[in-house]
């Protein structure tokens, strides 16, 4: 029984894992939008859509990671 408890929290353990990737991907966005930026502000209404659009993706995988894990654990 205490394996099993022990393996689902290892489950969900490496469910989660993937958010340090999400968290990597909203700072490059966010980096890269801050460079462009600074060469070219007049693209600002262009840019700052698309890359709010990137974030909404990003956490969109983020949110699917955080039910894995809990489904990983609840089964």
């Amino acid at each position: 029984m205490v394996f099993l408890v022990g393996m689902k929290i290892l489950a969900a353990a490496v469910c989660m894992l993937p958010l340090g990737g999400c968290a990597l991907g909203v700072g490059l966005i966010f980096c890269g939008l801050l460079y462009g930026l600074s060469r070219n502000p007049s693209a600002y209404e262009s840019v700052f859509g698309l890359s709010l659009l990137g974030l909404a993706m990003i956490e969109l995988f983020a949110f699917i990671c955080v039910i894995g894990a809990g489904a990983a654990y609840l089964l």
